[in-house]
């Protein structure tokens, strides 16, 4: 039986009318959230201070001093940004004043973080005037990657910019335009060098241009700029491979942690990436299902086998998976299932686990969350893309990926 006209219009009327509350009630808060997180606690900062060795990097780049001078002994942040860093993060070094320095180099971050949500939200083709802006920024900036990133001053928020801005244009096939980003990112860290096998499995070349070019171009200037370049390459390039046992969420920090023998190490990291890889294989069918679930996953995917697989990983890292967790509204999204929730509350929620009470269950969960978050969202998609295919193979369905949305 139809329902009434009168009925209809009132479905419509609600559905609209949800929107506009959503953004109502979302606005403020993402505004307050962010302002709390930018002006009292990033400006209050933490006893981990990623910018104080940058600024002191720059200011010695600037005046011509040697730069890679750290005594890796040490546990204290350390500077590890290649010559094309310097050069880029170079104009912090001018101000003069170091706290002021701080601050702007925190509200640049904050910014990015924020201009890459805009950009993520147009990304999944919802209109900035609605709800999913402020929803999206509230839920960000309430994450541990997004708090971390600015409480301890780092430039992940310009480098998850550059993430998204890459998948946004080898969306849109501005295939050119998409190495830029991504280029910009690998002058300054390595973080995103992964993202490289997109292009290479969507057999577009273009991005590799801009992406190799400018970090090489911008090397080259720092290389003449600065004074001790070739220390970076024969002792800063090397540090950068090896394991530390403290603060380091990968399969081998976290594992060393803990007193795992050598041997053991190397088979579980190795077995992480080869199950990665394998989830890489079984999201292939989503290139010309569904573009944009297939971006996002396999970057997220390819992100994670390196921060598992890796010499180091740091749970604020995950700002970078957000794109990733965005994919929950997609019909076809693997993390449409509770596991996956699990798995994403422990690597970006935010509150500490550590108990005066209970404290060794405490400590234990707090230095392996990251660890096992990764580790069990890496399983969940590759879960769900063996029952996926294998339901496919089944049922001779060749459009599996649509039939079989969610595993539990």
């Amino acid at each position: 039986m139809a329902l009434p006209a009168s009925l209809s219009a009132a479905k419509e009327w609600d559905k609209d009318s949800l929107n506009r509350v959503l953004t109502v009630v979302f606005w403020p808060l993402a505004v307050l959230v962010m302002v709390h997180k930018v002006f009292i606690q990033a400006v209050n900062g933490y006893v981990t201070n990623d910018f104080a060795p940058v600024y002191a990097a720059v200011t010695k780049f600037l005046a011509g001093q040697p730069v890679y001078t750290d005594n890796y002994s040490f546990t204290n942040p350390h500077y590890l940004y290649a010559p094309s860093g310097s050069l880029l993060l170079s104009p912090f070094g001018l101000i003069g004043n170091e706290t002021l320095s701080r601050w702007l180099f925190i509200g640049c971050n904050a910014v990015c973080i924020v201009l890459a949500t805009m950009l993520l939200v147009k990304m999944f083709d919802y209109s900035l005037r609605g709800c999913a802006l402020p929803l999206v920024l509230f839920f960000s900036f309430l994450s541990e990657g997004v708090t971390n990133t600015l409480v301890f001053s780092n430039i992940n928020g310009v480098v998850y910019l550059c993430e998204v801005g890459f998948l946004y244009l080898l969306l849109r096939n501005k295939n050119m335009w998409a190495g830029v980003p991504l280029g910009l990112s690998l002058a300054i860290k390595p973080m995103l060098a992964p993202l490289l096998l997109l292009p290479l499995l969507l057999k577009r070349w273009q991005p590799f241009m801009a992406a190799l070019f400018i970090p090489i171009l911008l090397n080259a200037i720092g290389w003449v700029l600065a004074a001790d370049p070739t220390v970076y390459w024969t002792r800063t390039f090397g540090y950068l491979g090896e394991v530390r046992d403290y603060y380091n969420n990968a399969i081998a920090g976290w594992l060393a942690y803990w007193g795992a023998p050598e041997p053991l190490v190397w088979i579980v990291r190795c077995a992480v990436i080869l199950l990665g890889l394998a989830t890489i294989i079984l999201l292939q069918p989503y290139r010309s299902i569904d573009l944009r679930l297939w971006l996002t996953t396999t970057a997220g995917a390819a992100l994670l086998i390196a921060f598992l697989g890796g010499a180091l990983g740091q749970r604020y890292y995950s700002i970078m998976l957000i794109p990733m967790v965005m994919t929950i509204v997609s019909k076809a999204s693997f993390l449409r299932n509770w596991p996956a929730w699990v798995a994403i509350y422990l690597v970006l929620e935010g509150s500490s686990w550590y108990s005066t009470r209970w404290y060794i269950y405490g400590r234990w969960i707090e230095y392996s969350r990251a660890t096992i978050g990764w580790l069990l969202l890496l399983i969940i998609i590759f879960v769900v893309g063996l029952w996926r295919y294998l339901a496919a193979q089944k049922t001779h369905d060749p459009h599996y990926p649509l039939g079989h949305v969610a595993f539990f």
